[in-house]
C-alpha cells in the first residue's frame, strides 16, 4: 500500500462521500442500461437477431468485467481508490460516446467490451470505501443507498435516453451520456478524499492465500451464487423490456421507457433502500433474518413476473412487474453486508470483485444471450411451419395471442421462462441465512 493511502487528512462530509459514489454508481448502470433501451432501434438499423443483441448485453460486456474485477478488487487494497474510480469512470464514459459511432455489430461490440473493462474497477474500489468510511450499524443501509444507484440509472437511461433517442436518435444518446459521465469523473476526483483504511487493512495478505480462504468460506460461495441468480433474472429482463412494451403492447420507444422507469426506476429504488433499510433492523435481533425475507421476496416474486409477461394488458403488467422488481431488489445491502460482515478487512476489494466475478460472467454473461436465444427459437415456432406449432396456433389456442405476433410472442414466454429461476435464488438466500445465523448468531462476533 502507498503512503498516501495511509495519511488522515481532511476527511469529505459524510453526505456528500456517499452522494458521491451514488452518482458514479447511477452512471455505472446508465451507461449499461443504455443499450437495452435502444436495442430496438439498433436491431433494426443493424438487422440483428434477438441473440446478436444479448450478446451485445451480456459477453460483450461481462467477460472482461468480471475477469478484471479481480486485480482491480487487489489494486482497491493497496492504492488510493478514490482516484482509481476516478480514473475508471472516464474510461468508460469515453467508451459509451464510442458506442454511437458504431457502424455495425463488430464495432459495437468492440465498444461495449472496453466500456465492460472501465467499469471493472468500480464496484470493488466502491464498496471497500463504504466499508471503512461506515461502520457495521450503517454499512447496509450505505451500500443499499450506493446500489440504488442501479435502479436510478435504470431510471435516467430509461427517461433521458429514451427521450433523447426519440428526437435525436440512438446515437446521441450514447454521445450525451458519455460527455456527461466525463464531466462527473473530474468532479468526483476533485471534490472526494480518499477514506482512512482500516487498521486490519493496512497490512494485505497475500492474492493467493486471500481467493483461497474466501474460495473455502460457504458464505462466501453461497453469496456469489445468490448474486449470480440475482444478476441473471434483473439484468436479462432489463435488457429486453423495452423490446418487450414496443413488441407486445405496440409502443413507440417514448411510451415503453416511460414503463421501463417505472419498473427498474422507481420500484427497483423503493425496494433497493427498503431492503437496506429494514435489514440494518432486523440484523440487531438476527443475523440470518435479512437473507430470509430476501429469500421469500423472491418466491413470491415469481408468479408475479410470470403473469406479467402473460398479460394482455400494459398496465396490469407493469403493476405486476413493479411488484415483482420491488421485490427482487432489496437483496443488495443486506446481501453485500454479509459479505462484508465475513472476510477481514484487508479482503474486501477482492471478496466483492470475486463475488462480481462469478455473478456477471455467469449470470450477466450468459443471461441475455440465452433469453434472447430463446427469444429466437421461440417466436420460429410460433411463426408456425411444423404440425405442433400450427396445432398450438389454433385459433382457441392459448398460445395464438402469440402465434399472431412471433417476435413479440417469443420474447413474451422466453422471458417468462426465465423467471422460474426466482426458485434457485430461493435457495441460495435461504442457504445464505443460516450460514450467516451459525457464523454470527451464536456469540461470535462479527468482522468489522
Amino acid at each position: 500500500m502507498t503512503t498516501e493511502t495511509r495519511k488522515a487528512g481532511p476527511s469529505t462530509p459524510a453526505g456528500w462521500f456517499l452522494a458521491a459514489l451514488l452518482l458514479v454508481s447511477v452512471w455505472n448502470q446508465l451507461d449499461r442500461a443504455a443499450l437495452g433501451i435502444l436495442q430496438e432501434p439498433i436491431k433494426h438499423e443493424f438487422g440483428l437477431s434477438d441473440f446478436q443483441l444479448g450478446l451485445l448485453g451480456g459477453p460483450a460486456f461481462a467477460i472482461l468485467y468480471a475477469i478484471l474485477g479481480i486485480p482491480f478488487g487487489r489494486l482497491a487494497e493497496r492504492v488510493n481508490r478514490v482516484r482509481l474510480i476516478a480514473t475508471v469512470f472516464t474510461i468508460w464514459s469515453v467508451a459509451t460516446a464510442l458506442c454511437g459511432l458504431a457502424a455495425g455489430f463488430l464495432s459495437l461490440l468492440v465498444a461495449r467490451v472496453i466500456v465492460g473493462i472501465g467499469e471493472a474497477g468500480c464496484s470493488p474500489s466502491a464498496h471497500s470505501l463504504i466499508s471503512d468510511r461506515f461502520g457495521p450499524e450503517k454499512r447496509s443501509w450505505a451500500i443499499a443507498v450506493f446500489m440504488s444507484g442501479i435502479s436510478l440509472g435504470s431510471l435516467i437511461a430509461a427517461l433521458a435516453g429514451g427521450a433523447i433517442a426519440q428526437h435525436f436518435g440512438w446515437r446521441m444518446t450514447f454521445y450525451a451520456l458519455g460527455a456527461t459521465g466525463f464531466a462527473l469523473a473530474a468532479l468526483f476526483a476533485l471534490t472526494v478524499r480518499e477514506a482512512p483504511r482500516g487498521a486490519a487493512a493496512l497490512s494485505t495478505p497475500l492474492f493467493i492465500e486471500t481467493m483461497r480462504f474466501l474460495i473455502g468460506k460457504r458464505v462466501v460461495r453461497n453469496v456469489a451464487l445468490a448474486v449470480m441468480v440475482a444478476a441473471m433474472l434483473s439484468l436479462s429482463t432489463a435488457q429486453y423490456l423495452t423490446s418487450f412494451f414496443m413488441r407486445a403492447h405496440g409502443m413507440v420507444i417514448g411510451q415503453a421507457v416511460l414503463r421501463v422507469a417505472l419498473i427498474f426506476g422507481l420500484a427497483g429504488a423503493v425496494g433497493t433502500y427498503l431492503g437496506g433499510y429494514i435489514g440494518n433492523r432486523l440484523a440487531v435481533r438476527d443475523p440470518g433474518a435479512a437473507t430470509t425475507l430476501i429469500a421469500w421476496c423472491y418466491l413470491g416474486a415469481m408468479p408475479l413476473i410470470v403473469l406479467a409477461f402473460l398479460a394482455p394488458d400494459p398496465t396490469l403488467a407493469t403493476g405486476l412487474l413493479m411488484l415483482g422488481v420491488g421485490l427482487q431488489a432489496g437483496y443488495f445491502g443486506p446481501t453485500f453486508a454479509v459479505l462484508h460482515a465475513s472476510v477481514q478487512p484487508s479482503m474486501r476489494g477482492t471478496a466483492v470483485a470475486l463475488v462480481l466475478l462469478v455473478s456477471n460472467l455467469i449470470g450477466y454473461g450468459l443471461g441475455p444471450p440465452i433469453v434472447g436465444k430463446m427469444s429466437d427459437l421461440l417466436g420460429r415456432y410460433f411463426a408456425g411451419g411444423s404440425a405442433s406449432s400450427q396445432q398450438f396456433c389454433a385459433s382457441n389456442s392459448w398460445f395464438a395471442a402469440a402465434c399472431s405476433k412471433p417476435a413479440a410472442g417469443g420474447l413474451q414466454f422466453a422471458l417468462a421462462l426465465l423467471a422460474l429461476a426466482n426458485v434457485w435464488a430461493f435457495f441460495h438466500f435461504r442457504t445464505l441465512s443460516r450460514l450467516h445465523r451459525q457464523e454470527h448468531g451464536s456469540g461470535k462476533a462479527a468482522i468489522v
